[in-house]
């Protein structure tokens, strides 16, 4: 069954976590978005009167920089933004995770830095709604010490909380386009527990998989157009979801 609720740790009041005016736009924003609505815990929802586009900042590796698919607008999060109708501010690098930093052969610049290290400049930012994708290049850093590395995560998404009040937070987990198994479900559990622990929403891209080999690129590494696009389309799920959930409340 594929995993696009809430993380486990969410309280059943979470809604609370973010403000009224990122719940207004957060149901007006998107394709078949609703109006604004009261949840149950008493939030007052005013309507969304602004025309200034809901920002989405995407925190991630090489896949939400986009390495394989045929253009920008092809990547997944460039997708997943329009669907939705988001502003997209990208922070991904290639070859970074939530411990690993990266270089001229994974980025393309000197040095890129972790997540962690990522925060300070997308809380700059002041998004709406943070997107924090990957981990795979951690892989290896988990199977060495995942107590270390279960503690980065959840650093990552306790920074963005602090910074960030009332922001929507999306947790994906990794992607393997291989056997889910080891490394890939003990990340995405750290990532789905850390994601909780701060009201955000957590999605699995490996309960069931969302890419296979047939997505890979030439690279034998990033997936294709095709790859982006499974993704988007996973992601999209697990919003829209937590869109009807918001409607719900408000009765």
């Amino acid at each position: 069954m594929t995993r696009l609720r809430a993380a486990r740790a969410r309280p059943s009041g979470a809604h609370t976590a973010m403000g009224a005016a990122i719940i207004a736009c957060f149901l007006v924003s998107g394709i078949g978005g609703a109006s604004p609505a009261k949840p149950k815990d008493g939030l007052q929802v005013a309507p969304a009167t602004s025309t200034l586009p809901v920002t989405a900042a995407f925190i991630g590796d090489s896949y939400s920089q986009g390495n394989g698919a045929s253009s920008e607008s092809l990547r997944w999060t460039s997708l997943l933004s329009a669907r939705e109708q988001w502003k997209e501010m990208n922070f991904a690098r290639g070859g970074s995770g939530y411990i690993s930093t990266s270089g001229v052969t994974g980025c393309g610049l000197a040095y890129c830095p972790s997540y962690l290290e990522m925060v300070p400049e997308v809380i700059a930012s002041r998004p709406d709604i943070v997107v924090v994708a990957g981990g795979q290049n951690d892989f290896d850093d988990l199977e060495m010490d995942r107590y270390a590395e279960g503690s980065r995560i959840a650093a990552v998404y306790r920074a963005l909380r602090d910074g960030l009040p009332d922001a929507l937070i999306v947790a994906v987990g990794p992607s393997t386009p291989g056997l889910v198994a080891g490394a890939v479900v003990e990340l995405d559990s750290e990532v789905q527990d850390a994601a909780g622990a701060v009201n955000g929403i957590h999605v699995s891209l490996s309960e069931p998989n969302a890419i296979s080999r047939a997505s890979l690129g030439p690279d034998g590494v990033h997936v294709d157009d095709s790859g982006h696009a499974a993704i988007a389309a996973r992601v999209a799920a697990a919003v829209e979801r937590e869109r009807a959930s918001m409607r719900d409340l408000g009765g």
